[in-house]
C-alpha cells in the first residue's frame, strides 16, 4: 500500500491518494471514518522504516492537520490530529521541532485545548513525546513559553482522575530523564502547588523535589563578580593587615634590605 501511495505517478500528481485520505479525515461528519484514517496513517507512520512515507506525511498532510487543530473547530478530529501529531513526533525528532517548536504550533494547541478534556489528553500527551526526547531546544521552548502551565491548573484543581494522572506522568518523565533547567523552572515557577499539602507524599512530588534538592546541591560555585575581584589600594591592606601579616611583611622587606 505504501509503494503505491508514493509511486511516481502519485508524485508527479502530488499524491492524489493522500490528499483524498487527508480530506476525508477532515471533512467527514462520520467521527468512526475519521479514526479508521487516522489509524491508516498510523500504521504507515509505525512502520517506516526508511522515514519516506514521513517526509511526505510531513510536508503534504501535517501542514492541514496543524491547521484545522489550531483553529479550534472540532475537538474529536483535533485530538485525531493531535495522536498523529505524537506517533510522528516518536520517529522524527529533527522534523518534529521544526514543525511543532519553531512553528510554535505548541503555542496554539495549548490556546485552544482548554475546556477540551479529550483534546487535553492528547496535547499532554505529545508533550511527553517532545520531552522525551530531552532536547536543549524544546526544553527551552516549554520554559520560555510557560508550555506547563496547563498541567499545573489541571494539578491545583484536581478534579479530573484522568487528566491529573496524565499531568503526574509528565513530571515524572521530567525527573526520571533529570531535565535540570526544566525541574529548576518548575520548582521556581509553581512551588506553591508542589508545596501544597494536597500532595504531601506523593512519590511523584517527592522525587521531583529530591531531584530538584540534588540538582541544587551539584550546581557550579558562583562567579566572581567585578565588585568581588576589584583592586585595593596598599594602604587598605595595611588597615587590615594581622600580627602575622605584619610579621611576615617585616621579614620580607629584612630580606630585600640585605640583598641590596
Amino acid at each position: 500500500m505504501k509503494e503505491l501511495l508514493l509511486s511516481a505517478p502519485q508524485r508527479s500528481q502530488n499524491y492524489p491518494l493522500l490528499a483524498q485520505l487527508s480530506s476525508l479525515f477532515l471533512r467527514s461528519s462520520l467521527d468512526g471514518i475519521k479514526f479508521e484514517v487516522a489509524e491508516f496513517f498510523k500504521a504507515l507512520l509505525e512502520l517506516d522504516a526508511d522515514n519516506d512515507f514521513a517526509d511526505v506525511f510531513a510536508s503534504s498532510i501535517l501542514p492541514a492537520f496543524i491547521d484545522y487543530t489550531t483553529a479550534g473547530e472540532d475537538a474529536v478530529t483535533a485530538f485525531a490530529a493531535t495522536e498523529l501529531m505524537v506517533t510522528y513526533v516518536e520517529s522524527n525528532k529533527a522534523r518534529s521541532v521544526q514543525l511543532l517548536v519553531r512553528g510554535d504550533v505548541l503555542k496554539k494547541l495549548v490556546e485552544v485545548m482548554a475546556g477540551k478534556k479529550i483534546l487535553r489528553l492528547s496535547v499532554i500527551k505529545l508533550f511527553k513525546a517532545l520531552l522525551l526526547h530531552d532536547s536543549e531546544e524544546i526544553n527551552q521552548y516549554f520554559i520560555s513559553n510557560d508550555l506547563l502551565a496547563p498541567l499545573f491548573d489541571i494539578i491545583k484543581m484536581n478534579r479530573d482522575n484522568l487528566l491529573f494522572s496524565a499531568c503526574f506522568e509528565t513530571l515524572k518523565l521530567i525527573e526520571r530523564q533529570s531535565m535540570k533547567k526544566v525541574i529548576l523552572y518548575i520548582m521556581d515557577k509553581y512551588r506553591a502547588i508542589v508545596d501544597d499539602e494536597r500532595f504531601a507524599r506523593n512519590p511523584v512530588i517527592d522525587e521531583l523535589k529530591a531531584k530538584y534538592e540534588l540538582l541544587q546541591s551539584h550546581s557550579p560555585p558562583p562567579r566572581l563578580t567585578n565588585t568581588a575581584l576589584r583592586a585595593v589600594s596598599y594602604t587598605h591592606l595595611r588597615a587590615h593587615e594581622t600580627s602575622l601579616h605584619l610579621v611576615c611583611r617585616l621579614l620580607l622587606e629584612k630580606k630585600k634590605k640585605k640583598k641590596k
